[in-house]
């Protein structure tokens, strides 16, 4: 009678693991890719907030990125002090990949210019970005300037 029952609490045990196998395998090739999305107010200041989104579609376009962002800025309490200036923010740019190396500049990346996301056109999935990794969004106007003169203020 016991090793029927011990039978039967290992037959539930390898079918519950071979379910959270497969559970798992959709995850990772539905939309379940998270990516942060660094928004940048001010660099001198390294004024910054993070905006982690979830279940994000790597076949939707720059463009539909940039547009999520900004209605996610114009809807969450959270970044109520980023509403005024939203309307400047126009580049993003791969801050870091998963499993890289981070930049040195706590703020932005200042290396790697084939980084940035500048066709509204083109997909996430056609620039290499994947899950997890962190992006920003700032001016491009105000961080030509900050290039010139890194310079931190605060």
């Amino acid at each position: 009678v016991r090793s029927s029952a011990a039978s039967d609490v290992y037959k539930r045990q390898v079918s519950t693991q071979s379910t959270g196998i497969e559970k798992f395998k959709e995850m990772a090739n539905s939309n379940g890719n998270t990516l942060t999305i660094r928004i940048i107010r001010s660099l001198e200041y390294r004024n910054l907030k993070n905006m982690i989104l979830h279940d994000v579609d790597l076949s939707c376009t720059v463009k539909q990125l940039k547009e999520r962002i900004h209605k996610e800025i114009q809807t969450l309490p959270a970044y109520l002090p980023f509403r005024p200036v939203i309307s400047k923010f126009d580049t993003l740019k791969v801050f870091h990949r998963p499993h890289s190396y981070k930049p040195n500049n706590l703020i932005i990346n200042l290396e790697n210019d084939d980084w940035v996301l500048g066709d509204d056109n083109k997909t996430l999935n056609d620039y290499g970005i994947e899950s997890e990794t962190e992006i920003s969004y700032y001016n491009h106007d105000e961080f030509e300037k900050y290039r010139s003169n890194p310079e931190v203020k605060w």
